[in-house]
C-alpha cells in the first residue's frame, strides 16, 4: 500500500441486482459499523442491471452513512466477474488503499469492518473471513427447516476447516473466495489483475482470481474473526436449488480441471460410478438423516450430472437466475 500519513482509504463494495429487501437489508446493517481506526470510508453499490432500479433507495440511505460517504454507479454488462471488476476500477479511481467485497444478501455485524481491515495494516495483499448462515425468519417445513440446518452446518464446517489450516498470514488448503473479502488496490492496479469475465455465468470467478494471486506469489490470509451472515431465502432451501448449484459449481471446477490436465476425462467413468455408489448409500439412508445429509445428497447428484453432462460439453448459467428479493 502507498506510505499514507493520515488515514486509510476504503471502498467497501456491494454488488446487487433485483434483490431491493436485501439489499436495503445489508445497508442497514453497514451503516451501523464500528468506524475503524485511521480509515476513511467509501461505500460503494454495483448495481448489475440494464437499468437503474435501485439507485434512489441507495441515495435514501445516504444520510444513515454519518462515517463515510455512499456511491451508486451501474454496470450494463450483466455477469458477477464484470460487476467485481467495475467495483475495482471504481476503487482505483477513487484512489482507494483497499477493496471490500460483500453480497447484497449477507448481513454484517457492528465489528465486521474493522476486525476485517486489521491485519492489512502488516502489509499482508488478500484476506477473506468466514460466511455463517443467519437463521430462517419464518416458519418452514420440515424439507426446507432440514435443508437449512444442513447448509448452516456446512458454512461451519467450513469456517472450522478454514481457522485451523489457514492464519493471517497464509490460507494453505483455503480458498479465498469474494463474498466477504478485502484487497489491497494497489496491488490489484499494478498487476492487471482482474476477474475472469469468461465465468460472468458460470461463478468461480473469485476461486479463478484467488488462484491467479497465488500464481504470482502474492500473500493471501485468513480473518476469523470478521464473519458475515448470510440469507438463505426458502427459494434456496430446494432439492432442485441445491442440485442445479451444486451441478454448476461442479462444472466450472471441472472444466479448470480439464483446462491444466487434459487426461483427467479418463478418470471419469470411475469418479461417476463411486459418486453413483456413495449416493444411493445416502438415498437408503436418507428417512434417517434427513437433518444431516440432505443437502450432501443434493450436492452429490449435482456432481455426477454434471460430470455426465460436462464431458457432452454442456456449460454452467447459475448467475443468469437471481433467488431471493
Amino acid at each position: 500500500m502507498p506510505d499514507r500519513a493520515g488515514k486509510l482509504k476504503v471502498t467497501v463494495a456491494v454488488l446487487t441486482r433485483d434483490r431491493p429487501k436485501m439489499l436495503a437489508d445489508l445497508l442497514t446493517s453497514l451503516s451501523k459499523l464500528d468506524d475503524p481506526d485511521h480509515c476513511e470510508l467509501i461505500y460503494l453499490v454495483v448495481e448489475n442491471n440494464q437499468r437503474k432500479s435501485q439507485e434512489a433507495l441507495v441515495r435514501a440511505f445516504g444520510p444513515k452513512f454519518t462515517k463515510g460517504s455512499i456511491h451508486y454507479v451501474l454496470e450494463t454488462k450483466i455477469g458477477i466477474a464484470s460487476a467485481r471488476n467495475r467495483a475495482a476500477k471504481e476503487a482505483i479511481n477513487l484512489d482507494a488503499d483497499l477493496l471490500v467485497f460483500v453480497d447484497d444478501d449477507e448481513i454484517v455485524p457492528p465489528e465486521w469492518l474493522a476486525n476485517l481491515v486489521g491485519p492489512t495494516g502488516k502489509a499482508l495483499l488478500f484476506f477473506s473471513g468466514a460466511t455463517s448462515g443467519s437463521p430462517p425468519v419464518r416458519k418452514l417445513y420440515m424439507a426446507r427447516k432440514a435443508m437449512h440446518k444442513n447448509i448452516s452446518q456446512r458454512y461451519f464446517r467450513n469456517e472450522k476447516r478454514a481457522a485451523q489450516r489457514a492464519s493471517s498470514n497464509d490460507t494453505p488448503g483455503v480458498t479465498i473466495v469474494a463474498n466477504n473479502w478485502i484487497g489491497q488496490v494497489d496491488i490489484i492496479a499494478n498487476n492487471k489483475i482482474l476477474f475472469n469475465e469468461n465465468l460472468d455465468w458460470l461463478g468461480g470467478e473469485d476461486t479463478q482470481f484467488y488462484s491467479d494471486v497465488r500464481s504470482l506469489g502474492l500473500k493471501t490470509g485468513w480473518v476469523s474473526n470478521a464473519p458475515v451472515y448470510e440469507t438463505i431465502p426458502k427459494d434456496r432451501l430446494t432439492f432442485g436449488y441445491q442440485f442445479k448449484r451444486a451441478k454448476d459449481q461442479s462444472n466450472t471446477s471441472f472444466k479448470r480441471k480439464l483446462s491444466k490436465k487434459p487426461s483427467a476425462i479418463y478418470k471419469l467413468p470411475v469418479s461417476v460410478v463411486l459418486k453413483t455408489i456413495g449416493l444411493l448409500g445416502l438415498l437408503f439412508l436418507m428417512p434417517l438423516t434427513l437433518s444431516t445429509n440432505f443437502l450432501t445428497f443434493c450436492r452429490t447428484a449435482g456432481w455426477i450430472a454434471d460430470r455426465i453432462s460436462a464431458a457432452l460439453g454442456a456449460t454452467a448459467d447459475h448467475y443468469r437466475t437471481v433467488t431471493g428479493q
